[in-house]
């Protein structure tokens, strides 16, 4: 009970608290006596000592209010369209709704999963006026910085932004997602919801995928194993591929885009071999590319031929005859491997297989 009023005192107290995280103990970082918390420039840092029983507590007692509370507050499932009325039938004091409130809070900071507590969440975003989405933005911002790889979260960010279009803003989920890879790099969940970010209402522009292509280039940059970001970056093309004429788009132009990737992926290969992730959207852009780009193809567009293959077999020549380079044998490995599924994936393709030979 102490160590819960502490933490929630806490919290309330400093309401800009940047990042949330767990020591091992609080003695050897200030030389003080052991301490369950420790808040050091609007970061907060919980001794793991003190974890299984803040985590019990809260559990056990929030387990405890919602027996207490009844059968209409547990079966409540949101989808009354006049939320006051609904609240009134309920008949939740404003003591309670505060105390789920925290109760709920305290949990996620320990078990981003736990859908006991996600769920009352929902139904005080849906009753009270005591959380608004954006504050359970907010909280989720923080929560992401101590597991970054909850997928329950990101689930139920989704859902708060379902439930309140007006707290959505792309440019603070890019932001999100950007800085929770920076904790958790090849974080898939980070990286789903930024595709769901983009596919939002009125969001899927060109402007906004040739923008986000851009950044996320820079990312691969420095982080070229992040398979999740290639196939970020494969999503887009595919995209602006499929509403290239609501766009506005000439098929020139997408060549000239699909084809700058392939180039892209081929300078990485060199720069730093032996790289598996670089391989595989290689081979995601070969095939798309011969399973539904070509047919929009005819032979005089020189822009196309690296997607040939036969460029594609002299590139594997040169990457086989480079044996200067680092981590040969592996890059002679997965190079070998593409060459083999290159080579059968066009004799399968009865359709392409004149243009691929040309």
């Amino acid at each position: 009970m102490e160590l819960y009023q502490k933490l929630n005192s806490l919290i309330e107290s400093n309401p800009n608290i940047k990042e949330l995280g767990l020591i091992v103990s609080t003695k050897k970082f200030d030389g003080e006596e052991e301490k369950p918390f420790l808040m050091v420039e609007n970061n907060l840092a919980v001794s793991f000592r003190f974890i299984p029983a803040i985590y019990r507590y809260c559990f056990e007692t929030l387990n405890k209010l919602l027996i207490s509370i009844g059968d209409d507050f547990r079966n409540y499932d949101g989808s009354s369209s006049n939320s006051q009325s609904q609240s009134t039938t309920i008949n939740l004091s404003d003591d309670t709704i505060l105390e789920l409130n925290h109760l709920s809070r305290a949990i996620l900071f320990v078990n981003a999963e736990n859908i006991t507590a996600l769920n009352v969440r929902k139904k005080l975003l849906c009753l009270s006026n005591y959380t608004t989405a954006e504050q359970e933005i907010k909280l989720l911002n923080l929560v992401f910085t101590k597991h970054p790889k909850s997928g329950e979260a990101w689930c139920h960010r989704r859902w708060v932004l379902n439930h309140a279009p007006h707290a959505f803003n792309l440019e603070l989920e890019l932001v999100v997602c950007k800085r929770v890879g920076e904790i958790y790099p090849r974080n898939y969940y980070a990286w789903t919801h930024r595709w769901w970010a983009l596919n939002r209402p009125n969001q899927l522009t060109c402007q906004n995928l040739i923008e986000d292509l851009n950044r996320v280039e820079k990312w691969v940059e420095r982080n070229v194993s992040d398979h999740s970001a290639y196939h970020h970056r494969y999503l887009i093309l595919v995209q602006l591929f499929k509403d290239h004429v609501v766009f506005g788009w000439t098929l020139n132009q997408v060549y000239e885009i699909w084809t700058n990737e392939m180039r892209f992926t081929d300078k990485y290969i060199h720069l730093y071999p032996a790289h598996e992730s670089l391989w595989c959207h290689k081979r995601a852009l070969y095939l798309y590319w011969n399973k539904e780009i070509i047919i929009t193809v005819t032979t005089s567009d020189d822009i196309c031929n690296i997607m040939k293959r036969s460029s594609q077999i002299e590139y594997c020549n040169q990457i086989i005859q480079d044996k200067d380079t680092s981590y040969y044998d592996d890059q002679v490995r997965f190079t070998n491997v593409y060459l083999k599924w290159i080579n059968s994936s066009s004799s399968s393709d009865s359709s392409s297989s004149n243009f691929l030979n040309k």
